[in-house]
């Protein structure tokens, strides 16, 4: 099997950076911070409220509340919030839209994911154990209350081959099993040098490795000879058919250097075929820090994706791009954009909620020394029923200019192919 690098970075560097244009002067852009968030499109609570944070996360359900994660200093306690979709804290949840947790002490947690279906919370990690570090998750009701039908009275652990594994997220099937996935180190037997795959698994409604499935772990392998070596899935898009996209960051041998992966999966947690010859794809985006912050599938199968490269944070610079159902990346209504966020803001997460809004997440610090934890909403993209361009959340779509078109044709003439590696395993191991 094989996967493309599209190298963008050799254009960019001779055409400069290109710019969208839109069709009319009206049409809102799809990187506009979005007013009715919070205060002007900014949610803040100081960390007073709440104690010091240590990391700060963002997730999304299908109403398009906002979830964070986030830990005290010595990562005893976790604390999880729900904002509404206008950015207030939602009284609906914990206290006052705040759970505080310390079931698992011994774990780190600095992700979570929604049961849409329930409204429970699971929070994802990792816990050090005597062979390594293994997958970790808890789940608690919408009020904090452990849900003890899950794993071992609300706290979950997966064994993966390698010896330290991480979890990125979770999306929740319609049948209560949930996909996990995240990143594995390499077992010592098969590399000699350090490194990351990503995985994913299928949870059962127990929290368990779902071994009545035939798939039930799924590792995504680069081969050392490849530069961009190590691998972490960080996105999903769960289709209707049971059928996924899941997505990632492909960083080189030092972590230097980052581009973006995609793969498709069927509903039997099998790779795909028909996307891509079953290969993952990997996109330059031209930034020495790319990131797949998000995915929505079309309805004629492509997908749309957002990439960011956090290099100059706080300047972002945004990347949105459709692949086409067979995997090539369509030239048709790319777009790029810097955006500065808020004086003090640093990104620590991007998100898409439902609707293709983007969410940042991260620490804010204000002019007088205060410190705040922090979500920023912009407009975002709508999943297209036509497959054509993206649009800014219904204010219409856009056109490219002469340029832009010729610096897109070109991306698509610079392709580099070579080789990865896919492993399918069960509980007890790789097969």
């Amino acid at each position: 099997m094989y996967f493309m690098r599209q190298r963008l970075f050799a254009c960019l560097c001779a055409f400069g950076p290109f710019t969208f244009t839109s069709s009319s002067a009206l049409a809102a852009s799809p990187f506009d911070i979005d007013s009715s968030f919070g205060s002007n499109g900014v949610s803040t609570i100081p960390q007073q409220q709440i104690g010091f944070i240590e990391s700060y996360r963002l997730a999304t359900d299908s109403d398009s509340n906002v979830y964070t994660v986030s830990s005290n200093f010595n990562g005893t306690n976790f604390i999880t919030k729900r904002l509404a979709t206008n950015g207030q804290l939602d009284p609906n949840f914990g206290n006052g839209g705040i759970i505080t947790t310390s079931l698992a002490p011994n774990a780190t947690f600095d992700r979570v994911c929604v049961d849409d279906a329930t409204h429970d919370v699971v929070l994802l990690g990792y816990a050090s154990t005597q062979s390594g570090e293994v997958v970790q998750t808890v789940r608690l009701t919408s009020t904090g209350t452990p849900v003890s039908s899950w794993g071992d009275n609300g706290i979950s652990s997966i064994d993966t081959p390698g010896n330290a594994a991480f979890a990125y997220g979770c999306v929740f099937r319609s049948n209560g099993s949930a996909l996990l996935f995240g990143a594995d180190s390499f077992p010592a037997s098969n590399s000699p040098n350090e490194g990351q795959r990503g995985f994913v698994a299928q949870l059962n409604a127990f929290g368990n490795l779902d071994t009545a499935q035939s798939a039930p772990l799924t590792m995504v392998e680069i081969p050392e000879n490849v530069v961009h070596h190590n691998l972490a899935f960080t996105t999903i898009t769960l289709s209707a058919d049971g059928s996924y996209f899941v997505g990632g960051t492909a960083y080189d041998t030092d972590y230097s250097d980052s581009d973006i992966g995609l793969i498709k999966f069927a509903a039997d947690n099998t790779i795909d075929s028909s996307f891509h010859d079953g290969a993952l794809v990997i996109v330059d985006l031209g930034g020495d820090t790319d990131k797949l912050a998000g995915l929505l599938e079309n309805a004629d199968g492509s997908v749309t994706g957002v990439g960011v490269d956090l290099f100059n944070n706080p300047d972002i610079d945004f990347f949105i791009g459709r692949f086409r159902a067979d995997g090539s990346l369509d030239s048709n209504g790319q777009q790029e954009k810097f955006v500065t966020l808020p004086k003090g803001a640093v990104a620590e997460s991007v998100a898409l909620d439902p609707t293709g809004r983007i969410l940042v997440g991260g620490p804010f610090d204000d002019e007088n020394g205060g410190s705040y934890e922090g979500a920023v909403r912009l407009r975002g993209v709508k999943a297209s029923n036509a497959g054509g361009g993206l649009n800014g959340g219904g204010s219409g779509g856009g056109s490219l200019s002469a340029s832009m078109a010729l610096v897109l044709m070109l991306f698509s003439l610079a392709k580099i192919a070579t080789g990865f590696r896919v492993q399918i395993g069960k509980a007890s191991g790789l097969l």
